[in-house]
């Protein structure tokens, strides 16, 4: 028993001395191993941090640098757009000039206004004002747009520089040094770009108040000189016998043409600069309808007519100058309100023009007549062109009055004869005129008086270029007309005087009437005043639904469509009236294209300056898709045929194809449909999908030569090496059969009643077959019938047998 307490004790004594020991050793060691943890969590946390701070670094920088390039290219936009602006100074130099003038413009007619008010110079007046509003506006559109531009240069850098990403500082010492380097020269060029932004916008705003105040004025100084010739106009007819007397006015002839030609001279500057394209496009035309008339010469000459005129043909003769005559006299009906003295300059040119035309058409009398004419004109045109009545003008208009009415009644009462009944119209509707004229200037009334006599002379003048013009544009069509027509296989003779009757009759009194009139009148005041609301609904903006239009733009609309038809033929009536002229290859399948071409850029143009929304015409082609894929199947299968025609080529025009039996020459490829021209004369009109999905044989698709045959049978008995012989001697003497290839002559078979042979030998041209084949058979029947060589003709022998009862 005490063996086993004392064995207790002892086990109690050694866990006492030992078990503190190994708890802390133990503790020790996983303190130990809890400090390891720790800092290799501190380094990884430490490391996790940095890297996130190298990435948001990285990150901020790139951002920073993208920032800073886009500063760059902002600020060399910003600086383009200052560079490229408008000039404030000339600008400004500009609306100065411009106040000027206005004051000029108005001297005498509202500043300072004159006793006698002439309606001309009124009239010039409104003009003037009317092309400087013009002028302004279109400078106001240019300063508006210059400063939208620099505003939305100045936003963008703006938008830039107060991102928050460009002023967040790098850790890293070198690169906040780099950093701040870029910041500062950043921040200095866009102080000095928003500089030179803030004195350009402050100038623009500047020019912007003075325009828009020089607009308002001018538009109540219009206004104004339009109700004093609204005035004007209502006294017309009121008499002021007082425009002789010297003290109520004062203004001499040399005065009064001193002042017109300021006034005329300001004008053309400002109408020439505000409506230069018209002048453009007036030496377009004259260019492109001489060329025309240039083709159309060549084409008659290649057709062996044009030798054949008798009379002048003026469209012929000098075609560049009618084509000038045509393109001025119709395109200045588009020129918006022109002023006299721009019409006078034309006129002028027109005048010389036509006479140097006409020189070998008039005869002597009418030619003695004609150059009075001129220098009768030319007066009335210098005029109509003084704006301040004078004593001496007004003498000067009856003087030129009584001339004309002497002239005429010459004409009229001993040389009627040797003028045609619209002319001798006029001539009698002249002397009246000028007959009022001389009786409301003798009593005072100088406006209606200068307007009777300038008119008239006007009238005289308008007479011999309208019936010219409308004659020259009906011979254009006549003889383009009987060109498509001709055909070179047919003698078919010209009759002249049917072509160059020109005769005036019915709706074309009406044409002329018509152009006389809006020529005359177009610069009164109340010609303009009944066109002046037509105008306006012509322009005003309607909707239905969403969709907006205006008359006008209809109008461009169908314009441009019917011009690209027209371009469209006369580019085909080019290519493809004279075979000889188209005898090239390949022509009629381009053409082709060029029509569809012209077509479709003449659709979309239609649309763009109609103002047509693009996703409108999205949705009318996805219709027309439809419309096309359930009901136009034909139509389509014959449209999409053309195109494959026109790229793939397996025919051309003039090509000679046989089809369904039929053999003929490809007259015309269209866009839906072909003809084919055959021998026997007629036209074949063919869907091209039918010419695409039946066989179709070209024998001149590669070339023109063909290969012919011949065959001969010869009696039994006859000599077969001389009858080959003689038929290689035949083929070998002809000169149109081509000798290479090689003509041949081959023995075939034993016939019933003959030896037969086979002639075969080429041809250069396919149109040449026919001939050659007949003069080569017509050869053989003569050289065998020398050679006692017989053709024999198919014989039957019939034995009749008896039966023994018969």
């Amino acid at each position: 028993m005490k063996k086993l307490y004392l064995f207790i004790y002892l086990v109690f004594f050694i866990a006492f001395i030992f078990f503190p020991n190994f708890v802390l050793a133990q503790k020790t060691e996983d303190s130990i191993s809890k400090s390891a943890v720790q800092k290799k969590d501190n380094r990884e946390n430490s490391s996790l941090t940095k890297n996130k701070k190298f990435f948001n670094d990285n990150k901020n920088s790139r951002k920073q640098y993208e920032i800073f390039s886009k500063l760059d290219a902002s600020i060399q936009e910003g600086s383009l757009v200052l560079k490229k602006g408008i000039d404030y100074k000339n600008f400004s130099a500009e609306l100065k000039s411009a106040e000027y003038i206005k004051q000029l413009a108005l001297d005498g007619v509202i500043t300072n206004p004159t006793k006698f008010q002439s309606i001309r110079n009124v009239t010039l007046t409104t003009t003037i004002l009317n092309e400087i509003l013009s002028k302004t506006n279109k400078n106001l559109k240019k300063i508006d747009k210059d400063q939208k531009e620099l505003t939305n240069s100045q936003a963008k850098i703006d938008s830039l520089i107060i991102s928050e990403v460009l002023y967040l500082m790098p850790s890293d010492p070198k690169i906040q040094k780099l950093y701040n380097q870029r910041l500062d020269e950043m921040a200095s060029d866009v102080d000095k770009i928003n500089a030179r932004f803030k004195t350009a916008l402050d100038s623009i705003n500047k020019l912007q108040i003075d325009s828009r105040k020089f607009e308002y004025q001018l538009q109540n100084n219009i206004l104004e000189v339009d109700r004093l010739r609204s005035k004007i106009q209502q006294d017309l007819f009121i008499q002021r016998a007082d425009i002789f007397d010297s003290q109520t006015n004062p203004t001499s002839f040399i005065q009064s043409m001193a002042v017109s030609i300021v006034k005329e001279f300001i004008l053309m500057i400002y109408y020439l600069s505000n409506h230069s394209y018209m002048l453009g496009l007036m030496f377009l035309f004259t260019l492109i309808i001489g060329l025309y008339l240039r083709i159309l010469k060549k084409k008659f000459q290649q057709a062996q007519i044009y030798n054949g005129f008798k009379y002048h043909i003026h469209i012929f003769e000098n075609p560049f100058l009618v084509a000038f005559i045509i393109s001025v006299t119709v395109t200045h009906f588009f020129f918006d309100h022109p002023p006299f003295s721009f019409l006078s300059v034309i006129w002028l040119f027109l005048l010389v023009v036509y006479s140097w035309v006409t020189r070998k058409t008039f005869n002597p009398v009418q030619k003695k007549f004609w150059k009075i004419f001129v220098v009768l004109i030319f007066l009335s045109f210098f005029a109509n062109n003084l704006l301040i009545p004078s004593a001496g003008e007004v003498k000067f208009l009856i003087l030129l009055a009584l001339v004309t009415i002497g002239v005429l009644l010459f004409i009229l009462l001993k040389y009627r004869s040797y003028f045609r009944l619209p002319y001798l119209i006029v001539f009698s509707f002249v002397v009246f005129l000028e007959l009022l004229g001389i009786y409301y200037l003798g009593f005072g009334n100088y406006n209606f008086g200068k307007i009777c006599v300038v008119v008239g002379l006007l009238s005289l003048f308008l007479c011999y270029l309208l019936i010219f013009t409308l004659s020259k544009i009906l011979d254009i069509f006549r003889y383009s007309e009987y060109l498509q027509k001709f055909s070179t296989e047919e003698k078919i003779e010209i009759n002249l005087e049917e072509y160059e009757a020109h005769e005036i009759f019915g709706f074309r009194y009406v044409i002329l009437i018509g152009a006389w009139f809006i020529l005359v009148f177009r610069s009164s005041y109340w010609y303009q005043s009944l066109t002046k609301p037509l105008a306006e609904e012509l322009v005003k903006t309607r909707s239905m639904g969403d969709f907006s239009f205006t008359f006008q733009n209809i109008l461009f609309f169908f314009a441009v469509i019917i011009s690209s038809v027209i371009i469209s033929k006369i580019v085909s009536f080019i290519s493809t009236t004279n075979q000889e002229v188209n005898s090239k290859k390949h022509i009629g399948s381009w053409l082709l294209l060029i029509r569809i071409g012209i077509i479709t850029s003449g659709i979309i143009l239609a649309f763009v300056t109609a103002g047509f929304p693009l996703d409108r015409i999205t949705i009318i082609l996805s219709a027309l898709g439809v419309g096309i894929g359930l009901g136009l199947q034909s139509i389509t299968n014959n449209l999409v045929s053309g195109i494959i025609l026109a790229f793939e080529k397996p025919v051309n025009i003039g090509d000679i194809i046989e089809l369904n039996g039929q053999t003929g020459q490809m007259k015309s490829i269209g866009i839906r449909s072909s003809i084919i021209t055959t021998f026997d004369g007629a036209d074949v009109i063919l869907p091209n999908g039918e010419l695409l999905n039946q066989n179709l044989t070209n024998w001149t698709f590669t070339s023109n030569k063909r290969r012919y045959e011949i065959k001969i049978g010869v009696e039994y008995g006859s000599d077969l090496s001389q009858v080959k012989n003689t038929l290689e001697e035949i083929l070998d003497a002809h000169e149109i059969i081509l000798k290479n290839p090689e003509p041949l002559v081959w023995a075939t078979d034993f016939g019933d009643s003959s030896i037969n042979f086979i002639m075969k030998f080429w041809v250069a041209n396919f149109v040449f077959g026919s001939d050659v084949k007949s003069e080569i058979i017509l050869e053989i029947d003569r050289r065998f019938k020398e050679q006692n060589i017989k053709i024999p003709f198919p014989q039957r022998e019939i034995t009749i047998k008896k039966s023994s009862e018969d």
